[in-house]
């Protein structure tokens, strides 16, 4: 007589993802927002609320890993992950690349009259 396996639960069978993203968010929360709002106000008298901060680390990073995490996950479960790496990730390098310089531009760009 054979004994069956009990099913792991979603969170039980990722739990190593989700540490890990544990860890990232807690480190950008106590490294990075300090740290950026240092260096703005370093050499110049603008003072940035660590609101922002924490609103442009979802809005730069935390939505955009979250998104990119669920494309990936239900493409290669409807397609196969060799389909989702070989066709899908090709055809967004462009727009990945265009999008981070196009962020770039418009951080600098809305930010320079205030920068002296």
């Amino acid at each position: 007589m054979t004994a069956d396996k009990p099913r792991l639960a979603f969170f039980e069978r990722y739990l190593s993802l989700w540490v890990a993203l544990c860890m990232v968010g807690g480190t950008l929360l106590v490294l990075f927002v300090p740290i950026v709002r240092l260096l703005v106000a370093g050499d110049s008298s603008l003072a940035v609320p660590y609101g922002v901060l924490l609103w442009s680390v979802v809005v730069f990073i935390a939505i955009p890993f979250t998104a990119g995490a669920m494309l990936r996950w239900r493409l290669a479960r409807a397609r196969g992950l060799a389909s989702f790496e070989g066709v899908l990730l090709p055809r967004f390098a462009p727009l990945t690349i265009a999008s981070l310089l196009a962020t770039l531009v418009f951080l600098f760009a809305f930010q320079a009259d205030k920068c002296s």
